[in-house]
């Protein structure tokens, strides 16, 4: 994945693996050059982008917001 965007203001909630673009990112994954606007809520795994990382993120910019409940 790379150059994605979530330009949404809306706040995204659970319980685990809540991510601002992906919940959970698998051990072959990647994730490059991407920004969350939203706000992530969640109880385990959780972070403005990724939820639970296994695999490789290269994050370039970081404009989001994220808060345990």
């Amino acid at each position: 994945m790379e150059n994605c965007i979530n330009s949404s203001e809306s706040s995204i909630t659970g319980k685990s693996y809540c991510g601002g673009i992906v919940g959970l990112l698998e051990t072959n994954g990647e994730m490059k050059d991407c920004n969350n606007y939203g706000k992530v809520n969640g109880e385990s795994f959780f972070d403005d982008m990724v939820g639970k990382n296994n695999g490789r993120k290269n994050i370039k910019y970081k404009e989001s917001k994220y808060a345990k409940n």
